[in-house]
């Protein structure tokens, strides 16, 4: 897998892809440029990279939203052919057929489908009179499109199973918090009982979350060091106590206030845990990196572990309001 910095090198290059798009070759240039970084690692020769750099030069045309995926199966594929493991024609057929399938997935699912969906639902609340509902779709969609889903798709062919169900757990509890605020809000300004579907879907996604993080943790506890086995065990009894405690508030269960004290110490400690591994790491990092290596590593792992610390602070404020209520 590249590195963490070269991969969000290309990732942020790929938002400018269609600056660069001319009449003959379409995509083409800017494909070249987003990949750059990538081929600069993978060929420190010049002659090579210019080789490989040649594979690129036919024409290339793919759906916008689209492009981190290609971009990220291309350079799955680049990986293998720089290390032997394919013939270097593989990437063309790959790049010829995979740009127009993608192309014309995209244009029926974002223009036929995502697009028209998202226009009628805000119609209907603005109809309805909810402003609020109407600006938290739009957030979420300019979320997911420009941000953090154009980055899960751009990591998906180059993620090994284990570590995505790792983020996916991430994502998922963070959503689930995300969902549980909304659903509190939705209640205070418009409607008490259709708050409660919100509460559901919350649970639900909770519980998904608590499962892909289980199942990492299962597979590839014995490939972390210490510090980061004790990050992912708090933040898979901490994503149980969140799933424990948003079932018992949501159906009303007897033991909600007792399960809101478990969750609200759960957190905290969780909390303590995930912030001393990032005390260590970076201390740990300090006497490896130059400063100006150190920097970079600091923020890529905030950005790491903010997945993490997100929904847990999130729930720790949660298990505070409910016990003072």
């Amino acid at each position: 897998m590249l590195p963490t910095r070269t991969a969000l090198s290309c990732l942020a290059r790929s938002c400018c892809i269609n600056a660069a798009v001319t009449a003959r070759g379409m995509q083409q240039l800017g494909l070249l440029f987003a990949l750059e970084p990538a081929l600069r690692h993978l060929y420190p020769e010049a002659e090579a990279r210019a080789q490989a750099a040649a594979h690129y030069s036919a024409h290339s045309n793919t759906h916008p939203y689209m492009l981190p995926f290609y971009m990220g199966l291309l350079l799955n594929i680049e990986e293998q052919v720089a290390e032997g493991k394919l013939p270097s024609n593989a990437l063309d057929t790959v790049r010829r057929t995979l740009g127009t399938t993608l192309s014309a997935v995209g244009d029926g699912f974002f223009e036929g489908g995502v697009f028209p969906c998202w226009a009628l639902c805000c119609i209907c609340f603005l109809l309805a009179g909810h402003t609020l509902p109407v600006i938290l779709l739009t957030v979420l969609l300019a979320v997911a499109l420009l941000t953090a889903g154009r980055a899960l798709i751009f990591l998906l062919p180059q993620t090994d199973f284990w570590q995505l169900l790792n983020t996916l757990s991430q994502l998922t509890i963070t959503l689930s918090g995300g969902i549980w605020l909304f659903s509190r809000i939705y209640e205070e300004l418009l409607n008490k009982k259709r708050a409660d579907i919100f509460r559901t879907i919350s649970v639900l996604t909770g519980i998904l979350g608590f499962i892909f993080c289980l199942s990492g943790l299962a597979a590839d506890w014995r490939a972390l060091n210490p510090w980061g086995l004790a990050a992912r065990i708090s933040f898979a009894v901490f994503a149980l106590s969140w799933a424990l405690y948003t079932a018992a508030q949501a159906f009303g269960l007897k033991a909600g206030r007792l399960l809101a004290r478990l969750n609200g110490l759960i957190s905290l400690l969780a909390l303590l845990t995930l912030s001393s591994v990032l005390a260590a790491d970076i201390f740990y990092a300090s006497a490896q990196l130059p400063f100006e290596a150190l920097f970079l590593y600091i923020l890529l792992l905030v950005i790491d572990l903010l997945g993490m610390f997100a929904p847990v602070i999130y729930s720790l404020y949660e298990s505070i309001s409910r016990m003072r209520s």
